[in-house]
């Protein structure tokens, strides 16, 4: 039996519709309110219109009546939603600010306090009420911080959005604060203050900068000259021992070009580009150094007569000890 495949397809294939766009239907509750109102109000002055017998000037004076406690029932009606809507709003602004972990507040353009989170209020104790004046307090024996916070606030009534880490130090008190100034659309003049205490952090990466120069200090003053050049034999690295050692300013070893090179510097160059091009084993290779820089004379000149002799004794020690190391000739600088 042959099955025909674009039948069944055809048959049991709903193709995707597009998605309709669902359109929210208007809430018609005002609308219907005030229908009713007014149909209740119409009623009642036609009731009474037709009972009493009442004349025309009496008609038309119930009928502005009417009119008139209709539009206050409205307005009455509208001033209560706009009332929930924004206690509503209030509620929601309350509740992400006091979820925040920063101390935040909001200042209007003459710098009172519209609002403020609890932990805004924990920042300003025993220094003064949350406010923008206590903030200023916290940075009064810091001008350069006053004077960046006012740039923040300049900044912000400009509709710009900016930060910064100031130091604080109150009393005996001292930390490190991120103050973040940000403009609140729609309200001119009104800043949104976000104060973070980075004391931490700051602690932190300052214990990490001293031991960054502890490690630099120590490799440039170890017993050990560290240096490294290119292709072309300019240095690209070298510490200060190795620089001490060639006689030459560590700035003038590596910026050779702000300079015309020293003729040591220049015969170092000259050697280590040779040295670099060269693929021998690692005694030959010592071997070869110490040849070609003259190292045993200059070694000697260089090193007080009580401690040459130790000194040319362990150049020669380490020639031998490359020598004994995995076939010395018979091995490469690759492994």
């Amino acid at each position: 039996m042959k099955i025909d495949y674009a039948e069944f397809i055809a048959r049991h294939h709903r193709a995707e519709q597009p998605e309709q766009l669902q359109v929210p239907k208007k809430k018609s509750f005002e609308a219907a309110l005030a229908v009713v109102v007014l149909a209740v109000f119409a009623g009642m002055l036609l009731f009474f219109a037709v009972v009493t017998g009442i004349d025309q000037v009496s008609r038309l004076m119930a009928g502005l009546a009417f009119a008139l406690a209709s539009s206050a029932i409205f307005i009455a009606y509208r001033s209560y939603k706009v009332h929930r809507n924004q206690a509503r709003d209030m509620d929601l602004v309350h509740a992400v600010l006091e979820g925040s972990r920063a101390a935040r507040m909001i200042t209007d353009g003459a710098d009172n306090t519209i609002y403020h989170n609890l932990k805004f209020e924990r920042l300003c104790r025993g220094v003064g009420p949350p406010d923008y004046r206590t903030v200023q307090r916290l940075f009064q024996n810091n001008e350069e911080a006053l004077a960046y916070l006012k740039i923040l606030a300049e900044k912000a009534h400009r509709g710009l959005t900016d930060s910064a880490e100031l130091f604080s130090k109150f009393e005996d008190r001292e930390r490190w604060l991120m103050v973040t100034a940000q403009p609140v659309l729609g309200y001119a003049g009104y800043i949104h203050w976000r104060v973070d205490d980075v004391t931490q952090k700051y602690t932190l990466d300052r214990a990490i900068r001293e031991e960054r120069e502890k490690l630099i200090d120590f490799t440039d003053n170890a017993p050990v000259g560290f240096f490294s050049v290119n292709e072309d034999g300019r240095f690209v690295f070298a510490n200060a021992t190795f620089a001490r050692w060639v006689g030459e300013d560590l700035r003038t070893l590596l910026d050779e070009d702000t300079e015309p090179p020293t003729p040591a510097l220049q015969r170092a160059r000259q050697l280590l580009g040779r040295w670099r091009g060269l693929a021998l084993p690692p005694h030959d290779l010592l071997d070869c150094i110490i040849d070609q820089s003259d190292a045993v004379a200059r070694v000697a000149a260089a090193v007080p007569a009580a401690r040459r002799q130790g000194a040319l004794h362990a150049m020669n020690a380490l020639l031998a000890a490359a020598l004994q190391h995995e076939g010395g000739r018979f091995s490469s600088v690759y492994g």
